[in-house]
């Protein structure tokens, strides 16, 4: 998430939001919330 949020800022407070986490834009707010969530990133075979 803290790498998502700078490139994506409006869709990542948005997603902060609707999953009812407060963040205040910081890099260190939506590693927090990273670290308290399972992420999964798809990526094509090689």
């Amino acid at each position: 998430m803290a790498r998502y949020a700078p490139r994506h800022p409006g869709a990542a407070r948005n997603l902060m939001r609707f999953m009812g986490f407060r963040v205040d834009g910081s890099v260190e707010d939506y590693r927090e919330v990273g670290q308290r969530l399972p992420f999964l990133r798809f990526a094509p075979r090689t």
